[in-house]
């Protein structure tokens, strides 16, 4: 009977060694299976075939291995020095070190080709043949990099301080999110009729180890990050790739010297008028309210829009241009975003004509004020009146917010000089 329960017993631990085997062998099936698409992106010679990987016989990658064979070093290796090498002992931990690398000797080899691509996802600046091709001249690679340096940024300001925890995530997320914009990617999967965000998606599936710290959460960035949404890495990658847009724009566009930067504004905002900026997209309503929200509102002691009894309300210019631009961010309006701030002003005042005093010429964004009290000139500053009727509250109500020195502002009257459209 003894001897009869010791082989039971015996058959079980042979089954469960067995069974811990077999898992063992699938879990590293999968890990070979995540990298392999990309090792065929990574390793297609220009001929199309294909050749062996670099780390194909070893545990893992070397950055210092496969930096000898970088095509573009003067762009990776900083990267690399600058937001990876110090991390690089929490990302391995994380499982992200692999990944975040090999989408980095993805970029050198394929990276060369442009930023944008004709798929309608970008439509912000698809539609603007001329943005379209200042923003072709930027490559992928150098793209991809630069919106990884921002979101990194704005993990930075936002907290004080980066987390060694979400680096990874923020790094894969961010170098990863247009992969759908390579060539040969569009050509060899059966997503090419896509636009790019579900091709990347579709690669980072298959690329990322399934042990990546909100991985879901990446993949979904990637997959939404030109759609609206309310999650916070989507946010985060959506404004970064903006930012890192206004810069490349802002880098591209022609430019005067220093010496001669602020003469030349002076002389051509004295000459040329402000034009209409294409604001159709924007839902007027929602830029009263985002107005309305500021009206008698201190902030640090000091307020951009202000109402009297008269049933006016002062709103100063570069207030409507800062709310027009976020909601342009929102909606990927590059073209708006990148829009000199007097002409956005100048489209406003034509969209809220109905509730602008004809004492302000149709040249005008506004006036210079006096604001007086008691008889005394306490402030000056350049305002576009807008009629109370344009919001939803009543001046007899605004007026209830007002607190501090907004109390001591008894009268507002249009200052004595000339002012130049």
């Amino acid at each position: 009977m003894k001897t009869y329960f010791f082989i039971i017993i015996l058959i079980f631990v042979f089954l469960a060694i067995v069974s811990l085997f077999l898992r063992s062998g699938r879990n590293a099936q999968k890990r070979k299976t995540a990298f392999s698409n990309l090792d065929r992106i990574t390793d297609l010679n220009s001929n199309g075939s294909e050749k062996h990987s670099v780390s194909e016989h070893k545990d893992e990658l070397s950055y210092d291995a496969v930096r000898r064979d970088f095509k573009h070093p003067a762009l990776i290796c900083p990267f690399y020095e600058q937001y990876i090498e110090s991390h690089k002992q929490v990302l391995t931990f994380n499982n992200c070190y692999e990944p975040v690398l090999r989408l980095l000797i993805c970029l050198d080899k394929h990276g060369d080709c442009s930023s944008v691509v004709h798929d309608g996802s970008e439509s912000s600046y698809s539609r603007s043949e001329n943005l379209y091709n200042l923003l072709g001249k930027i490559s992928l690679l150098e793209h991809s990099l630069n919106v990884a340096g921002e979101i990194i940024s704005i993990v930075n300001d936002g907290s004080g301080q980066d987390s060694d925890m979400r680096r990874g995530m923020l790094l894969i997320a961010s170098l990863g999110h247009d992969l759908g914009k390579i060539p040969d990617l569009r050509k060899n999967t059966s997503y090419a009729t896509g636009d790019h965000p579900i091709i990347s998606q579709a690669e980072l599936n298959r690329i990322m180890p399934y042990s990546v710290p909100e991985r879901q959460k990446i993949l979904d960035a990637v997959r939404d990050h030109h759609l609206k949404t309310s999650q916070p890495l989507t946010l985060m990658l959506k404004k970064a790739d903006h930012q890192a847009r206004a810069k490349e724009i802002k880098m591209l566009s022609p430019t005067v010297s220093n010496k001669t930067k602020s003469k030349t504004q002076m002389n051509i905002s004295s000459v040329n008028a402000p034009t209409k900026t294409d604001l159709s997209w924007m839902d007027i309503n929602v830029l009263k309210e985002r107005i309305e929200e500021k009206i008698n509102v201190l902030h640090n002691n000091k307020f951009n829009a202000f109402s009297m009894r008269n049933g006016l309300v002062y709103v100063m210019p570069e207030l409507i241009s800062s709310i027009v631009y976020d909601l342009a961010e929102a909606e990927n309006r590059l073209d708006v975003i990148n829009e000199p701030k007097r002409n956005i002003e100048h489209t406003v005042r034509f969209l809220f004509k109905e509730y602008i005093p004809s004492n302000i010429g149709q040249s005008y964004n506004g006036r210079r004020y006096n604001l007086y009290n008691n008889g005394r000139v306490i402030l000056k500053g350049f305002y576009m009146p807008i009629k109370v009727e344009a919001f939803t509250i009543s001046i007899a109500e605004l007026e209830k917010k007002k607190s501090g020195h907004l109390k001591k502002i008894t009268r507002v009257e249009i200052a004595s000089f000339p002012l130049k459209p």
